[in-house]
């Protein structure tokens, strides 16, 4: 039964360490964009991001209860089973294994320890804050309930926290707000990504590179002088016609006069 209780805890603490990393992660644009496709969770996920200190204060005093309770049991769970198999490797190397009792049964208590605290690091904290980082947008649409009922279950401890929290942020003069301003640098990387990924076209890149540039290019750049435009009329001969477009041959686009 006591292994039950370690697992349970075990599953618990990687579902509410794939919530953090997923609502930290999750882009803002990608999560606007599933709202506006009709995903009423998307706009649950964009409420919590705007108040995400109440949620990962939530986190932290689960997490934190989880491995203390782990902890406690864990270790009476594994050192039985290990102080058992360090008197059978210990039978076959001293004599009287009795003498060495006390100092075998501390070994186990460390290994058992060191056990369950390797369980928690690669189960509960390594592998779901991995996951979560490559899909943080699913994760967070699929634990959005789960992520706000402990908001609410938690909001006297986090509201208590938070006070806290917010001392400290206003004492050392720190920043107590995400910068959501998208810069052009911003929009240059996504739109490079795109690019590499396959999602853009080339000419597509192209055409979003030349309208990013345009507060940089100079009118006589972007716009073709009256005097320099070349006009082809219809109703002229074609020998006329060759022949301009002879002397004109640096021209690659041609416009055509219809009277």
């Amino acid at each position: 039964m006591d292994f039950f209780w370690v697992l349970l805890l075990i599953t618990l603490s990687a579902v509410f360490a794939l919530c953090e990393i997923s609502l930290a992660a999750a882009r803002k644009v990608k999560v606007q964009t599933l709202f506006d496709l009709g995903d009423v969770r998307a706009k649950k996920v964009l409420y919590l991001q705007a108040n995400a200190h109440q949620f990962f204060a939530a986190v932290q005093v689960v997490l934190n209860a989880l491995a203390i309770v782990a902890g406690m049991i864990g270790e009476s769970v594994f050192t039985p089973y290990i102080l058992q198999l360090l008197n059978w490797v210990a039978s076959f190397i001293f004599a009287d294994v009795a003498v060495y009792g006390s100092i075998l049964l501390q070994i186990s208590t460390v290994l058992s320890f060191l056990l369950i605290t390797s369980l928690f690091v690669l189960f509960a904290d390594l592998l779901p804050k991995r996951i979560a980082m490559v899909i943080p947008e699913n994760i967070a649409m699929r634990f959005i309930s789960l992520m706000l009922a402990s908001v609410w279950l938690f909001k006297p401890v986090i509201w208590l926290f938070n006070v806290f929290a917010d001392w400290i942020i206003k004492l050392f003069n720190l920043p107590n707000e995400r910068d959501e301003q998208v810069t052009r640098d911003d929009i240059y990387a996504v739109v490079d990504q795109s690019a590499e990924q396959g999602e853009l076209c080339e000419h597509e890149y192209n055409i979003i590179g030349n309208v990013l540039d345009l507060n940089q290019t100079n009118i006589t750049q972007a716009m073709i002088n009256r005097d320099a435009i070349v006009w082809l009329d219809v109703q002229e001969l074609e020998e006329n016609l060759s022949s301009l477009i002879q002397r004109h041959s640096f021209h690659s686009i041609y416009s055509v006069m219809v009277r």
